[in-house]
């Protein structure tokens, strides 16, 4: 593993703690980045309209490309989601992503989005608390058809 002095903090990191900067002779930047962070809040919070203004003006100029960002961001955020609860319904075995859902074990999914701002929120939620027992992953009929405490048809045809 290779590593690098960054002389501001006195460490020596390994090379992964630095970002890429292809203007540099090493190819990395001079700041680590926990440094880099500690520096990039401290710059935002001195003139936050100043960001704010740039941020917009950037989203204006990009807007194809902000809006395939935020696209792609929301589908890995689902998808971690998906993946660490498994991937299937709890119900009924389907595995074709589409159809999949986040099921809030014993309701209260509306209360949730509505406190978080949407489903990207709920899954930044779920992920911020470490996965908890709460949430299954169910496809969209069963989660349509135990909705309001009612049983899924496919477990009343099992006889479950």
């Amino acid at each position: 593993m290779q590593e690098k002095l960054w002389p501001k903090c006195k460490k020596t990191l390994p090379i992964s703690e630095f970002t890429k900067d292809c203007s540099t002779k090493t190819g990395l930047r001079s700041h680590c980045k926990p440094c880099c962070a500690v520096y990039r809040k401290a710059y935002h919070l001195r003139d936050p309209q100043r960001h704010i203004r740039r941020v917009t003006e950037w989203k204006n100029r990009n807007y194809a490309r902000s809006l395939s960002y935020l696209a792609s961001y929301r589908n890995r955020l689902y998808a971690h989601v998906l993946d660490h609860y498994g991937a299937v319904c709890a119900c009924c075995g389907e595995t074709t992503r589409e159809f999949l859902t986040i099921d809030h074990v014993g309701g209260g999914g509306m209360k949730h989005r509505r406190a978080t701002g949407d489903t990207q929120g709920v899954c930044r939620d779920i992920i911020k608390n470490n996965f908890p027992a709460k949430y299954r992953i169910l496809c969209m009929n069963c989660n349509w058809a135990t909705r309001h405490g009612k049983p899924c048809p496919h477990k009343a045809k099992a006889g479950v």
